[in-house]
């Protein structure tokens, strides 16, 4: 990836930042002349104008943290981490703004560092990550300046690590991240052997944006637009479990429970019985709790998910 450092480019001037009344940077727009310019997807559009509205949040920052148990080579995993990142436009994009609109730019290359950082003699090595994962977790990206992304290796003890990978939600979601953990755990497993790792299965990020704009000009948007209108427009307000006003918040509460395997079993063979996945079962189970608390009529719940419909973006 790029660092977010400014430089000139053929027919694109230089971006010269100054600071307006409420201390946000303030941008010159570029005209946009260059023709490796490419529009954001709908999705992007979304999120760059949130974004936009509040520069000094972080809630669009999406982060996890997987651990490996056994020993690694740091720096073949910085070399396995470095390929993927070049194999993936995604991660290759630079924003600009322009008088038509929001930009973003493949740029290639490879020019960031992983930090290794070596917790394992803290009292408690876990706990020592946790809290710089969380506070880089915390902090607001520049979306024009970046970086949009970081990984980091922390050694928990000789034969245990933890691989920090945090992004933007402009440039990667969840499932994308576990796409670009099994490729890196792929190239490192091949780096170990003495292996070719020049096989990638990604894509062009053109071939999404593509099919994304094809979806938005059909006759199959406008059905699933009609169909929406339709249903949500005669919809009341989303119930609450709470009487206070909602405010925004830039953190979340999670709390983790593991359910034995006769109680798994058991939602598998209602799941199966019912012809619902087990997230689903379990939304509708959300669903019910609600009506029995609010006795809402309706129950509307908020679920995150892929909308990969397309080839491209599978």
């Amino acid at each position: 990836y790029m660092t977010g450092r400014e430089r000139s480019q053929t027919g694109m001037s230089r971006i010269h930042d100054s600071v307006g009344s409420g201390g946000v940077p303030e941008r010159a727009l570029i005209a946009p002349l260059q023709t490796d310019f490419l529009h954001l997807s709908a999705a992007q559009l979304g999120i760059w104008f949130a974004q936009s509205v509040n520069p000094f949040s972080s809630c669009y920052n999406i982060a996890e943290w997987l651990e490996i148990v056994g020993p690694i080579d740091a720096t073949l995993f910085s070399r396995a981490l470095c390929q993927v990142v070049s194999e993936t436009e995604a991660l290759q994009v630079r924003f600009i703004e322009t008088t038509d609109g929001p930009r973003q730019i493949i740029e290639c290359g490879c020019n960031w560092s992983v930090p290794v950082i070596d917790v394992a003699s803290a009292p408690d090595p876990y706990a020592a990550a946790d809290r710089w994962m969380r506070a880089d977790l915390a902090k607001p990206v520049d979306i024009l300046r970046g970086p949009l992304f970081l990984h980091a290796i922390f050694r928990i003890a000789p034969d245990r690590f933890c691989w920090y990978a945090r992004y933007h939600h402009l440039i990667m979601d969840g499932l994308g991240a576990s796409l670009i953990a099994r490729r890196v755990a792929d190239v490192y497993t091949e780096l170990t052997k003495g292996m070719s790792t020049t096989s990638s299965s990604f894509g062009h990020l053109t071939n999404l944006l593509d099919e994304d704009a094809s979806y938005r000009c059909s006759n199959e948007f406008e059905r699933d637009r009609t169909y929406w209108v339709r249903n949500l427009s005669r919809s009341s307000d989303p119930v609450s479990l709470s009487d206070r006003r909602p405010i925004n918040s830039e953190t979340f509460i999670r709390h983790t429970a593991s359910l034995s395997s006769a109680d798994m079993s058991y939602l598998r063979a209602v799941a199966r019985d019912t012809g619902m996945s087990v997230p689903q079962l379990m939304a509708a189970a959300m669903a019910i709790l609600v009506y029995r608390l609010t006795r809402a009529e309706n129950v509307f719940l908020q679920i995150s998910l892929t909308s990969r419909l397309a080839s491209a973006a599978r």
